[in-house]
Parts: structure tokens; C-alpha cells; sequence
């Protein structure tokens, strides 16, 4: 029997609606919402920060998680934050960067079926950053 591991999935934000964008996560048939921990204006110089708003979904070893963020999100640069641990239980990290307009998913999946997702942070990008 796998054990079900943990997966933190943490929404950062810089936007120019207003309130916080909500980011969904699905895997291993189970779906979360998130609103981010930290939520910026688009200069990045007024933050609100959300600590409890980080939420966990458990997904087997080599199992992906889906990401659907809105059209507030797709429509600036944004980025996803992958860490997995390997079958070795060494921790990597990836990066996927997406320009504005191009998408409104992206599937996070560790390197073999043996990783596992351990972070999914999607990080939308303010003007500083851009």
C-alpha cells in the first residue's frame, strides 16, 4: 500500500482586480481551492497577507496535480513552483513560467512514478518582476 503524502499548494498574487484571485488544484481525484498567502497590488508596494489561506491536497507517489487559475491570473506573467522529493527522497525543485494571455493551466508532475510532490506554488507576477 503507497502512503498518501502532502502536498502544500500555495497561491502568491500581484493583481489589479479586486480581492484575491482563486487558483484550483486537482489531483488523485480530489479537488482545492486556494486564495493566495500573500496578495499584492501590481507594483508590488501594498500587500495583504494571507497566512492560513495555504491549503493541502494528498496525492499518491508519481501521481500529478492540475491547475486551473483565472483569467486575472493568465492574463499577467505568472509562474509555478514545483518541489518534489525523488525516489532516493532527495528534494528537487522546477520552475514553468507562463507570459500574460497564454495559459490557464499547467499540470505539476514529479520526475518518475516513484517522486512525489512535496510544494505547487503558482506565483502571479507583479510590474516589479515584469
Amino acid at each position: 500500500m503507497t502512503a498518501l503524502a502532502a502536498g502544500a499548494l500555495v497561491v502568491t498574487g500581484c493583481a489589479t482586480s479586486v480581492g484575491p484571485p482563486e487558483v484550483t488544484f486537482y489531483g488523485d481525484g480530489h479537488t482545492v481551492n486556494a486564495k493566495p498567502v500573500l496578495h499584492c497590488d501590481v507594483l508590488v508596494r501594498d500587500c495583504d497577507k494571507y497566512p492560513d489561506a495555504a491549503v493541502t491536497l494528498k496525492v499518491r507517489p508519481g501521481a500529478p496535480v492540475q491547475i486551473s487559475v483565472p483569467a486575472a491570473i493568465r492574463d499577467t506573467p505568472w509562474l509555478v513552483n514545483v518541489q518534489y522529493a525523488d525516489a532516493k527522497g532527495n528534494l528537487n525543485v522546477k520552475q514553468q513560467y507562463f507570459s500574460p494571455g497564454t495559459r490557464l493551466s499547467y499540470t505539476a508532475t514529479p520526475d518518475g512514478p516513484q517522486g512525489q510532490l512535496v510544494v505547487v506554488e503558482v506565483q502571479q507576477l507583479g510590474a516589479a518582476y515584469a
